[in-house]
């Protein structure tokens, strides 16, 4: 590796730092980024609630009506709370963060094999064409999970090449090597699979020693038990489940990632979505990487292929459906659901292609150098792959950008200001799992703000209550349509009296955006309704924030209630108001504390599951509710059982980075203990085989 004089270096730094702002003012225009399936926002005002979802979310404000899980791995989510301080700015200045650490150890990691100038252009090109594989999704939303891991991998792989190419000590490579893939990894999600692989494949050629291989390889994969043993089965029990699904959105998507586009760096858009010109201009692109494999004749040749067969072999399986690898990813997908990821390949192969394509292009570049005038031809085919390729994917698609309106935190306030536990149902409700407004779609912002369980209805909002939160809309939104209105208001009432409905908000601005569904509008059905119910004195209108309305229902209500019902306690064909009585409760950690119980039965009125339970027993499936018999005892506590999992999964965490840490720092110590045993072990030798010589000469 060639080393650079300290002012070059600050030069050089400040120079990724120049693009990166660049790249990211392009990417955010100066607004938050929300959509779609975004799992995260950073913003102020936000409920820090949701981050309790990667621990246990039976109580949480996520939506309303899940069964309790775990997800230890999130913790990583936590990283982003201190970006808050930079306002609207947050997400922005998270990202440039990233992409810097990102483009600093890209430029770097060339810099072990290329000249200053083309490791600089390859550091630019890395940040650049982020999201360029699945095209469309940087400017519609951001995963954490890929954001993370795409900025993270430079770092992991200039690690390793740096050990086995400048010859640093193996103890302070395993020591880094292992902290930072623990905390890239966590982030990792459900891309898991494919960053691990790809880690043991760089292990393996670039290490070339079983002992040291496998040694890391554990090292990284026991980092990960913590999470992986809780998290991952039920996720493959899951979209095991919903193979068919997945094989269809596999077919789906890949319709727009054929071989032809994605070998020139273009992505999940299509043929049609690209202007004529980058379709053209894109042709350089096998070209330049053919001729970086024909041309290379230097000591980089095998490493140049190595990094040339990882792109190549991971664009096959981004492109399956137009490359050999269809029967392969076509029979996992509808089999299996450790295999779903591949559904969505663009989304979870771009982190592992962008790095080797950077590699290979600042190798093109590194042999134009040497050529008489070729920087005018670097120069310009930096521009064709640095700004204009990427450009349409950094500029288009302006829906993910959002502006957040004041009424919005103003309604968010009033509601987290309320005291008690209580539920609020937001109106209208979507068919599908997005929502719908003038301002964004996607998953419903509400659950990122609200410090209170939200019920907003669709497939991922309403959890195992789909079928009761769809009566509950119909109810309200055909009220004046109800042959019996009578009959309605009192089947309404039990249904927010079982979902412990405080307050109920009709967002007036919900419309269809695009593929988004909302077949509940024109909001104006709702607020006819609820000036009926507001008349009848079951709810009353307490805030206007047009478009946001604020309905307060005044009715007695709670998530616990008792009763001595000897039958099945839920029954929807009777008033649940007269054998429900609401109890005083308390949520504590894991625990739900209920004091002055005096009847047979207890109603916990969160979606069903063996994980909640009474003295180790689990209650009785009620309509989709839980029952515990209490036995005539007055306070009860409802424990979440899941919770000492996740400290023991805790601990494990903690564990392994103790022991990682104590095996660094004593690693002079246990090297000469090693010596030692060694030495010892010579000297017994010797003394053997000196023992036996004596006693062969005394025999002689």
């Amino acid at each position: 590796m060639v080393k650079i004089k300290p002012g070059r270096s600050a030069l050089v730094y400040f120079s990724i730092f120049l693009w990166d702002l660049l790249v990211s003012s392009l990417i955010f225009k100066g607004h938050v980024i929300y959509s779609g399936d975004q799992d995260f926002i950073i913003y102020p005002h936000m409920s820090l609630n949701y981050l309790e979802w990667g621990t246990v979310y039976p109580y949480t404000n996520y939506p309303y009506g899940f069964q309790p899980s775990l997800s230890p791995g999130s913790w990583v989510v936590w990283l982003t709370v201190p970006f808050e301080l930079f306002g609207a700015y947050g997400e922005q200045v998270f990202t440039l963060t990233l992409m810097l650490a990102g483009s600093i150890f890209t430029y770097k990691l060339n810099r072990i094999y290329f000249s200053n100038l083309a490791s600089l252009l390859g550091a630019f090109i890395y940040s650049s064409t982020w999201y360029i594989f699945s095209s469309s999704s940087i400017s519609s939303s951001i995963f954490l999970n890929d954001e993370f891991v795409y900025f993270t991998l430079p770092l992991l792989t200039y690690l390793v090449v740096y050990y086995t190419r400048c010859r640093t000590q193996f103890s302070k490579f395993f020591l880094l090597f292992s902290l930072i893939s623990f905390i890239s990894l966590s982030a990792s999600g459900d891309i898991f699979p494919f960053i691990w692989l790809y880690l043991v494949i760089l292990l393996t050629y670039f290490l070339r020693n079983i002992w040291k291989v496998s040694l890391t390889v554990a090292s990284v994969t026991l980092g990960q038990l913590y999470w992986l043993k809780i998290a991952v089965a039920p996720t493959i029990e899951t979209f095991s489940k919903i193979t068919n699904v997945s094989y269809y959105t596999y077919l789906g998507i890949q319709s727009y990632v054929p071989f032809t586009l994605t070998v020139r760096t273009l992505g999940a858009v299509g043929y049609t979505a690209y202007p004529l010109y980058i379709l053209l201009l894109s042709l350089i692109v096998p070209i330049l990487l053919g001729l970086t494999i024909i041309k290379v004749r230097n000591k980089n040749k095998n490493d140049i292929m190595f990094f040339f067969l990882i792109w190549l072999i991971g664009v096959g399986f981004l492109s399956s459906e137009t490359t050999p690898f269809k029967p392969l990813v076509e029979y996992g997908v509808s089999h299996f659901g450790l295999f779903a990821p591949l559904r969505d390949s663009p989304l979870f192969l771009s982190p592992v292609l962008s790095l080797p394509f950077t590699y290979l292009v600042s190798s093109f570049f590194d042999n134009l150098l040497t050529v008489r005038k070729g920087i005018i031809v670097v120069l310009l085919t930096f521009i064709i792959i640095g700004l204009v390729l990427p450009y349409p994917v950094l500029m288009a698609y302006n829906q993910g950008r959002i502006t957040i309106p004041q009424q919005f935190i103003e309604t968010v306030e009033y509601l987290n200001n309320q005291k008690g536990q209580f539920t609020v149902l937001l109106l209208p409700f979507p068919v599908c799992g997005w929502y719908g407004t003038s301002w964004y779609y996607g998953n419903n912002i509400f659950i990122y703000f609200l410090s209170h369980p939200l019920l907003a209805g669709g497939t991922y909002s309403s959890g195992e209550f789909k079928n009761l939160t769809v009566k509950l809309n119909c109810l309200i939104y055909f009220l004046d349509r109800q042959k019996n209105v009578t009959s309605a208001v009192e089947e309404l009432e039990d249904l927010l009296l079982l979902f412990n409905v405080k307050y109920i908000v009709i967002e007036c601005d919900a419309e269809t955006r695009g593929f988004i569904t909302m077949d509940y509008i024109p909001p104006y059905n709702y607020t006819e309704s609820l000036n009926v119910l507001q008349h009848l004195g079951l709810v009353k209108l307490v805030e206007n924030y047009s478009p946001f309305l604020i309905y307060k229902v005044k009715m007695d209500t709670s998530y616990v209630y008792e009763t001595n019902a000897s039958s099945s306690v839920i029954n929807l064909n009777e008033n649940l108001s007269k054998i429900l009585v609401p109890v005083n409760f308390k949520i504590k950690g894991n625990e739900v504390l209920v004091c002055g119980v005096n009847s047979k039965h207890l109603l916990l009125t969160f979606a069903y599951s063996p994980y909640w339970t009474v003295k180790g027993k689990v209650g009785n499936n009620s309509f989709g509710f839980i029952e515990f018999n209490t036995i005539k005892e007055k306070n009860i506590i409802i424990v979440n059982s899941l919770s000492k999992q996740l400290t023991l999964s805790y601990v494990y965490a903690v564990a392994y980075l103790i022991v990682v840490v104590l095996l660094y720092l004593l690693k002079d110590f246990l090297a000469r203990i090693v010596s030692l045993i060694g030495i010892a072990r010579n000297e017994v030798f010797t003394r053997i085989f000196f023992l036996i010589k004596k006693f062969k000469k005394v025999k002689t």
